[in-house]
């Protein structure tokens, strides 16, 4: 029973002990001015590899997914493959299925955008930075 009322006592000093020392500590580091960033250097193998390597391939990507969302049915992904299989799950009464499929639709517009949005992004890193 001691031991027990010993290990507590210990465990509340070291307790109230620690928290004074963060609430010291907090305020001693909200006096600190916000230390300035480190200055990012680049080797010159990395500009290349970006330029050379990292944007063609992410624009090769963009280009197959634009394609495949345009598809027709038969292209799996496509919009009017979506629209389809919305039928198809309509017209079987599977209710779960159909509303699933057709908030992928309702969400197809906005992954449109943001595909050419972040082509027209890497278009114009490209163009500024890879000369």
């Amino acid at each position: 029973m001691r031991r027990t009322r010993r290990m507590l006592a210990t465990a509340a000093v070291t307790l109230a002990s620690t928290g004074l020392l963060v609430a010291g500590a907090g305020s001693a580091w909200a006096d600190d001015p916000a230390p300035t960033p480190a200055p990012i250097t680049l080797s010159p193998e990395q500009p290349a590899q970006v330029c050379n390597e990292r944007i063609p391939k992410l624009l090769e990507r963009i280009a197959k997914l634009q394609t495949r969302i345009d598809g027709d049915a038969s292209v799996a992904g496509s919009t009017a493959r979506l629209q389809q299989r919305l039928q198809q799950a309509k017209a079987a009464g599977r209710t779960e299925v159909a509303d699933r499929i057709q908030k992928r639709l309702d969400n197809r517009p906005r992954q449109v955008d943001r595909l050419a949005s972040a082509k027209t992004r890497i278009e114009r890193f490209r163009d500024e930075k890879c000369g």
